[in-house]
């Protein structure tokens, strides 16, 4: 403000003081803006050092809670600046700090301080950390700590520039556990170098102890040989009663001994981990009853029945070891022949569970003998252990046989255990797991249909016979009615008078009324005259005699216990014969009842001489001629030069087979070489499952099983064979197996009867060839005896150089043309060791049970020999005396 006449020097002055007081107000606010600038940094400044020293603290207590020693030493004298508790702790100290300004490397020992400097050197050049240095230091308490120290320098922090931090690691402990792990592995070492040579000598004792056992075997089973062949040979020569007597007690000694001797080689085998196991296809059904009929005949001579169970839907196409998994079973149910007295015993396999891969299986072996008590049960599957173990005890034994069988079962990945009760019986049993052929494993009879509806009268005393034909009946779509006795059965076709019966199956030993007596009432019954009759006899064949065979019509015997595939052939081929037969008379042939008559040439391509005297005989009592051949190749050449009307092909011959030979047949029937139709019927005895199949297949009409009867070849001709007033075959169009040969390709032909205890032949079975209509019975069987008789040794040498050389080929070739041979002849044992020794040889291993089946098979031939020889003796007499009455011309 400027006042009117003012001095100017004041007017001046007020503008100055104006100016200043501007000024200062301007600076007031600056200093105001600056406190509080410094204000907010002496906050800030508070609060970073509560931070630092927060930190701090932190920092302290991380160290000091740190499990390792950590010192943070000057450089380059190694002052301690900075020690944690555990640092403390290590080096003994009482008071915080302690370690403050002392020399960080002053317990090391001398040799390990010049390590530590050396790595803080390196640790300062490189600025990284140095490798761990080992050092032994020791405590204020004398005690010495191994332990292992770290370094490192610290850079970037202007305080401690010239500072070193080392951290110490305590492995005391640890160095201690690795010394003694280190004792302890040079301990197990020494061990383990003790152990090899421990293994090797077992090994070494194994090798020697398996070499005894094959030398031990060789010389104990080379003399039992001789006394067993030579006891044989002298129960065959003439003998005074008593004289029988003890070389029947020196045969059954020296079989006991040698089934001992078996025993104690197998479980030592077994004990030595040389028992090899193998894989191989089988079928399960035909195992069990293979064993069940080898038990038949000792069951039966004790007046026991031995009865086999396999539900036909079973998978019993399977894989395993059959020959390990026959001798569980033979050893079980031998057990059970002999300590039952009475009742019966029963074999049943049953099914437990499956999938697309395997089977598991439950076997058992149900007796009605003396049973096992509870206190003797948990020690029986023990070695060298019976349940009765005192000296005065019934049955002998060593005890071995349930220990092999327990040893076998667990190597096959089952288990094995009994129920049983003293006085009540037992039931073995075992389970294990087989792999299945295919995904369902099922036997599958195509032929089955043609029983579907057929109704059957069963007349058995045993219920659980009777059982097991009824489920049999059921698989094949039949129908029955059970008559648990002779009367009831007459009453119930009393009963019965609108329903019609197609076949009837007797036992024929039953109380009361037995098989034979309701046999003869059937034929006396008008309605049932030709009712086709199965009668089921023991394997003993005891109470079967010749007046009684002859009384009435027979049409087939079954011995127990019956096999599936057997009953089936048995009742397809009566219900087939039944229907070529003429109801005037049976004992006539069925040509003769015929309205036309059989014509033609038949071709007989077998090896086997004995087939080709029976089979040539066969078809000319049926007014059929015929010409032989001995192979497939010379088969073949035979058809290049003659015309035959039907071919009767043996599948297993030398040189070219069966199988090959029809092949080759066929082949040249196409390309027009050979001419048209030739029918070939497959002649074969072998139990594969689709072998049939392979018959066919190979282009084969049709298919008869060996051995076969007069009726079933005569059944074959009426359906391929033209006939006289037609000149066309009766069946031409229909190319199927013939209903003789329509049970499962694993059987063989049912027998008449099972041969008598002791004989070495069955008689039956060359009463067959007797009663050939048509045919010179002493002269037919004559000259298959001496069929056999020059042609059996030749075939036993070829087995033996087939077991010697491992030709498992030759083997089952060998004993296939066998087989028939012995069948022929009656020598049923001899023919059923064949046949295993052929189905040894299918699997393709020549093993010790080939050896010891030949071994077998040369103690029963002498036997064979002695009773044809005097057979062959007897006829040659009869035969001279036909001659000296001029019925017959001289033998060649």
């Amino acid at each position: 403000m400027v006042l009117p006449d003012a001095d100017p020097d004041l007017t001046k002055r007020l503008a100055t003081l104006e100016r200043e007081n501007v000024l200062l107000k301007i600076g007031v606010k600056q200093l105001t803006r600056i406190r509080e600038q410094w204000t907010r940094s002496l906050d800030e400044l508070t609060a970073t050092k509560s931070s630092l020293q927060a930190s701090k603290q932190f920092l302290d207590r991380l160290l000091n809670t740190a499990p390792l020693p950590i010192l943070v030493v000057s450089r380059p004298w190694g002052r301690v600046m900075m020690a944690n508790a555990a640092a403390e702790s290590l080096a003994g100290c009482t008071t915080a700090n302690e370690l403050i300004g002392t020399r960080a490397l002053a317990r090391v020992e001398a040799a390990a301080r010049r390590d530590v400097l050396r790595s803080l050197a390196m640790a300062v050049v490189s600025e990284v950390a140095g490798d761990p240095v080992g050092v032994r230091m020791r405590t204020r308490d004398g005690e010495v700590r191994q332990l292992e120290v770290h370094c490192a320098a610290i850079t970037g922090v202007q305080r401690h520039e010239h500072s070193m931090i080392l951290i110490a690691q305590d492995v005391s402990l640890h160095l201690a556990q690795v010394q003694e792990l280190e004792r302890v592995n040079a301990e197990l070492n020494r061990m383990v170098d003790a152990t090899h040579r421990a293994q090797k000598n077992a090994e070494a004792g194994s090798r020697a102890k398996s070499q005894f056992l094959a030398t031990m075997s060789h010389e104990i089973r080379t003399p039992m040989n001789g006394i067993l062949g030579m006891t044989e040979l002298l129960r065959g020569t003439e003998l005074s009663p008593p004289q029988r007597r003890f070389a029947d007690a020196v045969y059954q000694s020296a079989e006991h001994l040698l089934s001992l001797i078996n025993d104690i080689l197998d479980f030592s085998k077994i004990e030595a981990g040389k028992l090899e196991l193998e894989s191989i296809p089988f079928d399960l059904r035909e195992l069990v009853e293979g064993v069940g009929e080898l038990f038949a005949q000792p069951a039966a001579a004790k007046g026991v029945e031995l009865l086999c169970s396999v539900p036909h839907e079973l998978p019993v196409a399977v894989k395993g070891d059959p020959v390990r998994l026959r001798q569980i079973l033979t050893n079980l149910v031998s057990n059970a022949v002999k300590f039952t007295g009475q009742g019966e015993i029963v074999v049943r396999v049953k099914l437990l569970h499956e999938d697309h891969k395997q089977a598991h299986f439950r076997l058992e072996v149900q007796d009605s003998g003396i049973g096992i008590g509870e206190d003797q049960q948990s020690r029986l599957f023990h070695a060298f252990v019976q349940a009765d173990g005192s000296t005065t005890r019934r049955f002998g034994g060593t005890g071995l046989g349930l220990a092999i069988a327990k040893k076998l079962v667990e190597m096959l990945g089952g288990q094995i255990g009994l129920i049983s009760e003293h006085g009540r019986g037992s039931v073995f049993w075992f389970e294990m797991p087989l792999l299945k052929q295919t995904s369902d494993a099922r036997a599958v009879n195509p032929f089955a249909e043609g029983l579907r509806g057929l109704s059957v009268l069963i007349v058995d005393d045993n219920a659980t016979n009777c059982e097991i034909l009824a489920h049999c009946l059921r698989s094949w779509s039949m129908s029955y009615t059970i008559a648990s006795s002779g009367q009831d059965a007459l009453q119930t076709l009393d009963r019965l008078e609108s329903h019609r019966f197609d076949l009837a199956i007797l036992d024929l030993h039953m109380p009361g009324i037995d098989g034979f007596s309701v046999a003869r009432a059937i034929r006396a019954h008008p309605r049932y005259a030709a009712l086709p009759l199965i009668l089921l006899v023991s394997a003993s064949g005891t109470g079967v005699t010749p007046p009684e065979r002859s009384a009435i019509r027979k049409d087939c015997y079954l011995s127990k216990p019956v096999r599936h595939s057997e009953l089936f052939k048995a009742m397809t081929t009566l219900l087939a014969l039944q229907a070529l037969e003429s109801p005037v008379e049976h004992r006539s042939s069925p040509v003769l009842d015929r309205k036309n008559v059989l014509i033609g040439r038949v071709l007989i391509a077998e090896d086997n001489l004995v087939n080709q005297t029976v089979a040539s005989a066969m078809l000319e009592s049926l007014g059929v001629t015929c010409s032989v051949t001995e192979n497939g190749r010379a088969t073949i050449e035979c058809l290049s030069r003659e015309r035959f009307d039907l071919v009767l092909m043996d599948c297993q011959m030398p040189e070219m087979d069966g199988f090959q030979a029809t092949r080759e047949i066929r082949r040249r029937q196409e390309q027009g070489l050979l001419y048209r139709p030739l029918p070939i019927v497959a002649l074969t005895a072998n139990a594969v499952e689709g072998d049939r199949e392979r018959c066919l297949a190979a282009g084969m009409d049709d298919y008869l099983s060996k051995p076969f009867t007069r009726d079933h070849l005569s059944s074959i001709l009426w359906r391929w064979l033209p006939q006289a007033g037609t000149g066309v075959a009766s069946s031409r169009t229909t190319v199927v197996p013939s209903s003789a040969a329509a049970a499962s390709p694993t059987s063989q032909h049912s027998k008449p009867e099972v041969p008598d205890t002791g004989q070495a032949i069955n008689p039956r079975a060359l009463d067959i060839i007797r009663q050939i209509p048509g045919a010179d019975d002493a002269r037919l069987l004559d000259t298959v005896i001496r069929a056999f008789l020059a042609d059996t040794p030749a075939r036993l040498a070829k087995l033996h150089a087939a077991i010697a050389t491992g030709d498992a080929d030759g083997l089952r070739k060998t004993a296939y043309g066998l087989t028939s041979s012995c069948t022929h002849v009656g020598a049923e044992y001899l023919a059923a060791l064949c046949k295993e020794l052929e189905r040894i040889g299918r699997s393709g291993r020549v093993d010790d049970d080939a050896r010891h089946l030949l071994a077998n098979a040369e103690r029963a031939l002498p036997g064979v020999l002695v009773a044809l020889r005097e057979l062959h003796a007897q006829g040659t007499r009869v035969m001279s005396a036909s001659v000296g009455d001029g019925s017959h011309q001289p033998m060649a």
